[in-house]
C-alpha cells in the first residue's frame, strides 16, 4: 500500500508562516535593517492580534523586540513597538499588569527623549 500524504492544515501553515516571519524580523535586526524589521513586527502584530490565542505570544514578541531594538540604539523603532504593545492591550480589552506597565514605562524612559510621543512622556511621568 502506498502511504498517503497528509495535507497541511491551515493552523499548521499559519504557524509555519509565523515562525518564518519572526525569523525574518530577527535576521533584519542582525543585518542592521531596523526599518524592515519594524515593518515585519507591525505585520506580525496585525496578524497575531486577530487571534485571541496568540495575544500572550504577541505581547512577549513586541516587548522582546522593543528591548532588542533599544539595545541596538534604535530608539524610535523601540518606542514604536512599545506604543504598538500599549495599543494592543487597549484593543484587546486586556488590562496590563502593573509589572507590564512598569516594564513599558521603564523601557520608554531609557530611550532618547525625541524617540517617543507625548503619551509616552506622560507614562514615564506617572511612573516617577
Amino acid at each position: 500500500s502506498t502511504p498517503t500524504r497528509r495535507r497541511p492544515t491551515a493552523g499548521t501553515m499559519a504557524t509555519a508562516r509565523l515562525a518564518k516571519n519572526k525569523a525574518r524580523a530577527a535576521a533584519y535586526v542582525e543585518d542592521g535593517k531596523y526599518y524592515e524589521a519594524l515593518q515585519v513586527y507591525r505585520m506580525l502584530a496585525a496578524r497575531m492580534s486577530a487571534k485571541a490565542s496568540a495575544h500572550a505570544e504577541l505581547r512577549e514578541l513586541l516587548r522582546d523586540a522593543a528591548r532588542t531594538l533599544a539595545a541596538k540604539r534604535e530608539h524610535a523603532c523601540a518606542a514604536e513597538l512599545v506604543q504598538l504593545l500599549a495599543e494592543h492591550y487597549k484593543a484587546s480589552g486586556v488590562a496590563p499588569s502593573a509589572e507590564a506597565v512598569d516594564n513599558m514605562c521603564a523601557l520608554l524612559g531609557a530611550l532618547h527623549a525625541d524617540a517617543y510621543s507625548t503619551a509616552a512622556t506622560a507614562c514615564v511621568a506617572r511612573r516617577a
